[in-house]
Protein backbone atom coordinates (compact mmCIF):
# COMPACT_ATOMS: atom_id res chain seq x y z
CA UNK A 1 0.00 0.00 0.00
CA UNK A 2 1.03 3.85 -0.61
CA UNK A 3 0.22 6.74 0.74
CA UNK A 4 -1.87 8.95 -1.48
CA UNK A 5 -1.51 12.39 -2.56
CA UNK A 6 -4.32 14.44 -4.41
CA UNK A 7 -4.20 17.77 -6.11
CA UNK A 8 -5.21 20.11 -3.23
CA UNK A 9 -3.10 18.60 -1.11
CA UNK A 10 -0.13 17.01 -3.41
CA UNK A 11 1.95 20.21 -4.17
CA UNK A 12 2.51 20.05 -0.49
CA UNK A 13 3.32 16.11 -1.04
CA UNK A 14 1.70 15.30 2.80
CA UNK A 15 -0.84 12.55 2.54
CA UNK A 16 -4.41 12.27 2.93
CA UNK A 17 -5.24 11.77 6.38
CA UNK A 18 -8.52 11.25 8.19
CA UNK A 19 -10.15 12.92 10.95
CA UNK A 20 -8.68 10.57 13.25
CA UNK A 21 -5.12 12.03 11.69
CA UNK A 22 -4.73 7.86 10.01
CA UNK A 23 -3.53 8.09 6.58
CA UNK A 24 -5.54 7.23 3.69
CA UNK A 25 -4.15 4.18 1.06
CA UNK A 26 -4.09 3.72 -1.93
CA UNK A 27 -3.88 -0.21 -2.73
CA UNK A 28 -1.22 -1.21 -5.67
CA UNK A 29 -3.16 -0.96 -9.23
CA UNK A 30 -6.62 0.66 -7.70
CA UNK A 31 -7.78 3.96 -8.00
CA UNK A 32 -9.71 4.19 -5.03
CA UNK A 33 -9.13 5.07 -1.08
CA UNK A 34 -9.20 3.01 1.78
CA UNK A 35 -8.65 3.39 5.54
CA UNK A 36 -6.41 0.30 6.41
CA UNK A 37 -9.00 -1.65 8.19
CA UNK A 38 -7.28 -1.53 11.57
CA UNK A 39 -7.89 2.25 11.52
CA UNK A 40 -11.21 2.15 10.43
CA UNK A 41 -13.42 1.60 13.84
CA UNK A 42 -10.97 4.95 14.94
CA UNK A 43 -11.70 7.16 11.89
CA UNK A 44 -14.93 6.20 11.01
CA UNK A 45 -17.50 4.38 13.88
CA UNK A 46 -15.78 4.83 17.27
CA UNK A 47 -19.28 4.94 18.68
CA UNK A 48 -19.97 1.44 17.83
CA UNK A 49 -18.35 -1.57 19.11
CA UNK A 50 -14.82 -2.29 18.44
CA UNK A 51 -16.32 -5.58 16.36
CA UNK A 52 -18.53 -3.91 13.90
CA UNK A 53 -16.13 -1.42 13.69
CA UNK A 54 -13.94 -4.04 12.34
CA UNK A 55 -16.67 -5.91 10.08
CA UNK A 56 -17.01 -2.18 8.68
CA UNK A 57 -13.24 -1.78 7.97
CA UNK A 58 -13.41 -4.87 5.87
CA UNK A 59 -16.30 -4.14 3.97
CA UNK A 60 -15.89 -0.49 3.31
CA UNK A 61 -16.88 0.83 -0.43
CA UNK A 62 -13.95 3.00 -0.88
CA UNK A 63 -14.51 6.26 -2.84
CA UNK A 64 -12.10 7.38 -6.16
CA UNK A 65 -8.79 9.04 -5.19
CA UNK A 66 -9.99 11.86 -7.62
CA UNK A 67 -13.08 12.78 -5.57
CA UNK A 68 -10.92 14.53 -2.74
CA UNK A 69 -9.26 16.66 -5.69
CA UNK A 70 -11.85 16.95 -8.47
CA UNK A 71 -13.27 20.38 -8.77
CA UNK A 72 -17.09 20.50 -9.15
CA UNK A 73 -18.36 23.83 -11.18
CA UNK A 74 -22.23 23.57 -10.29
CA UNK A 75 -22.86 21.66 -7.32
CA UNK A 76 -26.38 20.91 -6.98
CA UNK A 77 -26.70 21.83 -3.30
CA UNK A 78 -26.62 25.10 -4.54
CA UNK A 79 -29.83 24.84 -6.55
CA UNK A 80 -31.46 21.89 -4.86
CA UNK A 81 -33.16 21.81 -1.13
CA UNK A 82 -30.67 20.26 0.97
CA UNK A 83 -31.00 18.12 4.39
CA UNK A 84 -28.02 17.31 6.53
CA UNK A 85 -27.48 15.19 9.37
CA UNK A 86 -24.55 16.68 11.69
CA UNK A 87 -22.54 14.22 13.61
CA UNK A 88 -20.78 15.83 16.72
CA UNK A 89 -17.85 13.27 16.85
CA UNK A 90 -17.95 12.55 12.96
CA UNK A 91 -13.98 12.88 12.46
CA UNK A 92 -14.24 12.95 8.62
CA UNK A 93 -17.18 15.09 6.88
CA UNK A 94 -17.38 18.73 6.22
CA UNK A 95 -20.31 20.56 6.71
CA UNK A 96 -22.63 21.27 4.29
CA UNK A 97 -25.04 24.43 3.52
CA UNK A 98 -28.45 22.16 4.00
CA UNK A 99 -32.33 23.45 4.19
CA UNK A 100 -32.43 21.54 7.56
CA UNK A 101 -29.46 20.47 10.16
CA UNK A 102 -29.90 17.77 12.72
CA UNK A 103 -27.19 17.15 15.29
CA UNK A 104 -26.62 13.60 16.97
CA UNK A 105 -24.09 12.26 18.87
CA UNK A 106 -22.86 10.08 16.84
CA UNK A 107 -19.70 9.48 14.25
CA UNK A 108 -19.29 8.79 10.83
CA UNK A 109 -21.36 6.32 10.80
CA UNK A 110 -24.46 7.77 12.19
CA UNK A 111 -26.16 5.10 9.84
CA UNK A 112 -25.51 1.94 12.13
CA UNK A 113 -25.35 4.02 15.32
CA UNK A 114 -28.56 6.42 15.07
CA UNK A 115 -30.30 4.81 12.57
CA UNK A 116 -33.70 5.95 13.25
CA UNK A 117 -33.07 9.64 13.46
CA UNK A 118 -31.46 9.46 10.28
CA UNK A 119 -34.24 7.20 8.58
CA UNK A 120 -36.85 10.35 9.89
CA UNK A 121 -34.38 12.98 8.34
CA UNK A 122 -34.47 11.23 4.94
CA UNK A 123 -38.48 10.58 5.16
CA UNK A 124 -38.63 14.27 6.13
CA UNK A 125 -36.80 15.61 3.27
CA UNK A 126 -38.47 13.15 0.41
CA UNK A 127 -41.89 14.36 1.94
CA UNK A 128 -40.61 18.01 1.80
CA UNK A 129 -39.65 17.48 -1.63
CA UNK A 130 -42.46 15.30 -2.98
CA UNK A 131 -44.92 18.01 -2.03
CA UNK A 132 -43.37 20.46 -3.59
Amino acid sequence: MLAITHRGYGQSGKPLRTGAGNELTLFAGSRHVWVKPEHYHDSFCQDLDAEEGAVLGVVQKAPLASTFGDTVSDPAWKHKPSWYQVSTADRMAARLSARKVITLNASHASLASRPIEVAALILEAASEVASG
